[in-house]
C-alpha cells in the first residue's frame, strides 16, 4: 500500500502541469529571452529562475550559459515571489491556461493588470488556437496582455418583450404576469394576453479582441524606433519607470532594455 501511494503521489507531480518548473519563453521576446526556473526543494516549492539571453533564436543549456545570476523565488498556493536582489523583491498570481503551456503573471494588488505572458519550451503559442484573443472567456482574456476585454452590455425594459422572451435565460432579470382576472396562469388568474413587467434587464455580449499594445514602442505610435530609443534613455536620466520600457521584464529601465530595442530595430 505504502508504494502504491508514493507511485500515485510520484505520477500526480509527473502529470501536473500547472508548474512553473522548467523552460519559458517570454511572449514578444520569444526568440531572444528564456527563462529557466529550477525548483530547488519540491516540498515548499522554492527554487532559482534564471533568465537566458540569445541573439539567434537558440538557448543554450544551463551548463553552457549559466544565465547570468539566478533569483531566488517561492511559491505559495499560486502566488510566485522573486528576490530580483538589491531589496527589489516582487510577487505575481500565476494564471495557468491551455494544459498548462501558457501561464500569465499579474500584479497581485490588480488582478486585471498583466505582467507578463510566458509558454513553455517546444510549445506552439503562435499557432495555438488558445492563443487567440477571439476564442478567450472574459477571465483568460482579462489577464493576457495581448489581448483587451471589450464590454457591451445590452439593456433594455422588460416590459418591450413578449412572453416567450420573457421566458428565456438571458431575460431572467424579467418575469411573467398578466394584465386580467380570467385563465390560470403561474399561480394567477388572468385573462388576456400576457406580457413581461418588472423593471430592466442587461445582457452581457462582451467579447475578447487582441490589443496593440507592443513591448518598447513607449511613445504608443504602433512602431519601434529611434524615438523610443530616446523615451527609454529620458526615463533613465529621470530615474522613471515604465513597463512598456522593460524589455526584459526584470523591474529595471536600463542600458539593457536600450540594447534590446535596438536589436528589434535592426532585425526589421
Amino acid at each position: 500500500m505504502k508504494n502504491f501511494i508514493l507511485l500515485v503521489l510520484f505520477l500526480k507531480l509527473l502529470f501536473t502541469q500547472d508548474n512553473i518548473e522548467g523552460r519559458w519563453h517570454l511572449v514578444g521576446y520569444e526568440n531572444s529571452i528564456m527563462y529557466e526556473f529550477i525548483h530547488t526543494d519540491q516540498q515548499v516549492n522554492i527554487g532559482l529562475k534564471y533568465t537566458i539571453y540569445s541573439l539567434d533564436s537558440s538557448f543554450n543549456n544551463l551548463e553552457d550559459n549559466l544565465g547570468g545570476t539566478p533569483n531566488p523565488y517561492n511559491i505559495t498556493g499560486n502566488i510566485i515571489t522573486i528576490d530580483y536582489h538589491f531589496g527589489n523583491i516582487v510577487s505575481y498570481e500565476m494564471k495557468y491556461y491551455c494544459d498548462g503551456q501558457i501561464v500569465n503573471f499579474y500584479n497581485v494588488n490588480d488582478n486585471e493588470s498583466i505582467h507578463s505572458t510566458l509558454f513553455r519550451e517546444n510549445f506552439n503559442y503562435a499557432n495555438s488556437e488558445c492563443s487567440e484573443c477571439f476564442q478567450m472567456d472574459e477571465e483568460q482574456c482579462v489577464i493576457n496582455d495581448d489581448c483587451e476585454w471589450i464590454e457591451n452590455i445590452n439593456t433594455g425594459s422588460c416590459s418591450s418583450l413578449s412572453i416567450n422572451e420573457c421566458d428565456l435565460p438571458e431575460y431572467g432579470s424579467c418575469y411573467s404576469d398578466c394584465t386580467n382576472w380570467g385563465n390560470y396562469y403561474n399561480g394567477m388568474f388572468c385573462y388576456g394576453s400576457m406580457y413581461c413587467t418588472g423593471g430592466s434587464f442587461q445582457i452581457d455580449n462582451g467579447y475578447c479582441e487582441e490589443t496593440n499594445d507592443l513591448l518598447g514602442d513607449i511613445n504608443q505610435d504602433n512602431m519601434i524606433n529611434i524615438l523610443d530609443i530616446l523615451s527609454v534613455v529620458n526615463l533613465i536620466l529621470n530615474g522613471n519607470f515604465e513597463d512598456m520600457a522593460d524589455m526584459n521584464q526584470d523591474q529595471f529601465v536600463n542600458v539593457i532594455d536600450i540594447l534590446l530595442i535596438v536589436e528589434i530595430i535592426l532585425n526589421n
